[in-house]
C-alpha cells in the first residue's frame, strides 16, 4: 500500500504562527514586536509608543534610528523624558521619510523665512506709520511746517522709498524660495506608501502654505 506524501503546508499558517508568537495573553503586538516577528511581553519599552495601529511610523523610526538605539535612548531617559523623547525621534523619522534630502531642516529653514519675512514687513509697516505721522503734524501745523521739518519729511519720503524696495525685494525673494521648497516637498509625497500619512504631515508644518502678506505703499 503506497503511503501518499503530506500536503504541502498553506500560506495562512506561517501567519497564524506569527501571530501566535508576537502576542501574549491574547492582546496583539505592538508594532515594534510585530515587525521584529517576536513575542511583545507586558513590559515592551516600545509597545507605549508604537502600538500596532502605528507600523508605518515603526517603520520610518526603525530605518532612520534602528531598535537599539531606541531602546538606548528609552533606558538613559527618566520616565518623565522617555515620552517627549520617543514624539521626536517618530516626528524626525516621519518628516525624513517625505523629505529624504532635508528633513527636519527644510522645516526649521521654512520657519526661519516665515520671521525674517514678518520682521521685513513690520519694520515697514513701522516706518510707514512714523511718515504718514510726520507728514500729518507737518500739515496741521499752525504756521505750517518749518524748514527742519521739510528737510526731515523729504529724508524720511526718501528712506521710505528705498526701505520700500528692500522690503519688498526681501518677500519677493523669499517667496521664491518657499515656492521652490513646496513643490520640492511635495514632490516627495509622491512616494509610493507614503498617501494619507503624508498629506496630514504637510499640512502639519503650515509653511509650506505660507505666502508672505505685502503691504502696499502707494495707498499711504
Amino acid at each position: 500500500m503506497n503511503q501518499q506524501p503530506p500536503p504541502p503546508p498553506t500560506e495562512a499558517a506561517p501567519e497564524k504562527a506569527q501571530q501566535r508568537s508576537s502576542s501574549v495573553g491574547g492582546s496583539p503586538a505592538c508594532a515594534a514586536c510585530k515587525y521584529q516577528r517576536r513575542k511583545c511581553a507586558p513590559d515592551c519599552p516600545l509597545a507605549p509608543h508604537f502600538p500596532p495601529s502605528r507600523h508605518k511610523e515603526f517603520h520610518n523610526a526603525h530605518k532612520l534610528f534602528g531598535v537599539s538605539n531606541m531602546l538606548k535612548i528609552t533606558r538613559e531617559l527618566s520616565p518623565g523624558r522617555r515620552s517627549l523623547a520617543m514624539k521626536t525621534i517618530i516626528h524626525q523619522a516621519n518628516v525624513r521619510a517625505l523629505d529624504p534630502v532635508g528633513g527636519c531642516y527644510h522645516v526649521i529653514l521654512g520657519l526661519q523665512h516665515q520671521i525674517k519675512s514678518m520682521e521685513a514687513e513690520l519694520d515697514l509697516v513701522l516706518r510707514q506709520l512714523a511718515y504718514c505721522q510726520a507728514h500729518a503734524a507737518a500739515a496741521f501745523a499752525p504756521n505750517g511746517p518749518d524748514d527742519d521739518e521739510v528737510i526731515g519729511l523729504q529724508s524720511l519720503r526718501e528712506e521710505k522709498s528705498c526701505l520700500d524696495r528692500d522690503a519688498y525685494k526681501v518677500l519677493d525673494d523669499l517667496s521664491v524660495k518657499i515656492e521652490n521648497h513646496d513643490a520640492e516637498s511635495l514632490s516627495c509625497t509622491a512616494a509610493p506608501g507614503h498617501g494619507k500619512a503624508a498629506s496630514a504631515l504637510l499640512q502639519e508644518h503650515h509653511y509650506l502654505q505660507f505666502k508672505p502678506t505685502y503691504v502696499d505703499s502707494r495707498r499711504v
